[in-house]
């Protein structure tokens, strides 16, 4: 937890401060461990919860009528909003990270491929 809290606070704080990254690259640790925990909300936990809701719109006979005393409908298409915007915003702050390297575009090789 600690972990996490001290990468927050250097993508908050120290990226703009130029303080060395707390969780350097190396062959034994690929990503930090605030990566680790939104590549793991990602893709396996709101990337599913997207394809399981786009499927129940897809196929709207599929859901119950009511469901948690709304309609199965209205509760799926609201799932299915929250979790493309949350992936959105996921998307966004890759771009972002992208662009604060040494120049504005020396990161997307490494978002694209995985190695930094």
């Amino acid at each position: 937890m600690m972990e996490l809290i001290i990468q927050f606070r250097y993508y908050t704080w120290g990226i703009f401060k130029h303080d060395k990254t707390p969780f350097p690259v190396n062959k034994e640790r690929k990503f930090n461990p605030l990566q680790k925990l939104s590549y793991v909300g990602a893709m396996y936990i709101l990337f599913p919860i997207l394809i399981i809701s786009g499927f129940g719109l897809i196929f709207p006979e599929l859901l119950p009528q009511k469901l948690l005393g709304m309609s199965g409908i209205h509760l799926t298409g609201l799932v299915h909003i929250v979790a493309g915007f949350s992936l959105s915003v996921f998307m966004l702050i890759h771009i972002y990270f992208c662009t604060i390297g040494k120049t504005p575009v020396s990161n997307f090789k490494s978002m694209i491929t995985g190695w930094h």
